[in-house]
């Protein structure tokens, strides 16, 4: 689908919703929509090649948009300065570096990618919730996120990460981070921290399909902030789960809620 460039004859409009399966291609002319705010659908948004000289400064959500190597070596993030949310697919055709630091008022970021091949990832403090699939970076990579200042919620699904170990070297890590969720690790097999003041506000963990993981972090375990832990078809983690529910029943913590595989622990 291909949107003719007379589309910037409608120099009011705030908002544009496409839904459907095709990618819809947009023109040069896009970048002249000065008061265009919201751009999203279930149709996947195809920027134009074009970069301009003027931003759009108005635009504050981006939704279904594939974002390809070349465009982010030329800088197409940095003509979207106030963009609160992105939602976008990367189309890599070779090693290249993401500088999303250049959105420095995002908020929500959500970031798949057609091949492990990111040579780094670069974010705003300002992000609050993010998600990441298939984007393939080491495990060590994940420094990038722990430190985010304002991170509320973070899921790590399919190969977001590579690697065994995610090895939690510093101190006060992910101190906001309410929500952590980790599906379809499946070369994980050791998540270590070298603080329990790590993680200092976790209140929810959902792990799913992580089938080599061994044990759950002790800050973790011991957080006073904790209220839920969902975990399944994570079988090397059954018996750490056991022991953090009975941990949490002897501080008298009978409200918090563990389920292991759809199944409430209860207390024995």
């Amino acid at each position: 689908m291909i949107i003719p460039p007379s589309f910037v004859n409608l120099s009011d409009l705030e908002t544009l919703y496409v839904d459907g399966s095709a990618r819809v291609l947009l023109p040069d002319t896009l970048w002249d929509m000065k008061k265009l705010r919201h751009l999203g659908g279930t149709s996947m948004w195809v920027l134009p090649s074009l970069i301009p000289v003027a931003n759009l400064e108005n635009l504050l959500t981006l939704s279904e948009v594939e974002i390809s190597s070349c465009q982010i070596r030329i800088g197409v993030l940095k003509k979207l300065p106030n963009l609160r949310s992105l939602i976008c697919y990367l189309d890599m055709d070779g090693e290249c570096t993401v500088e999303f630091f250049t959105l420095n008022q995002l908020e929500s970021l959500f970031v798949r990618s057609s091949h492990s091949i990111l040579s780094g990832l670069y974010l705003p403090q300002s992000l609050k919730e993010r998600s990441l699939l298939w984007i393939g970076l080491p495990l060590s990579e994940v420094s990038a996120i722990e430190r985010l200042p304002s991170l509320e919620f973070l899921k790590l699904s399919y190969s977001s990460f590579s690697g065994e170990k995610w090895n939690m070297e510093e101190e006060g890590t992910f101190p906001k981070l309410n929500v952590l969720e980790i599906k379809l690790m499946v070369s994980l097999e050791r998540w270590t921290t070298a603080s329990d003041d790590n993680f200092p506000s976790i209140e929810t963990l959902i792990l799913n399909d992580c089938p080599r993981l061994e044990e759950i972090p002790s800050c973790i375990a011991q957080s006073s902030t904790l209220q839920m832990i969902k975990v399944n078809d994570c079988p090397r983690v059954i018996n750490s789960i056991k022991e953090i529910h009975e941990m949490q029943m002897d501080l008298g913590n009978e409200d918090r809620r563990i389920y292991l595989n759809d199944q409430p622990l209860t207390k024995e």
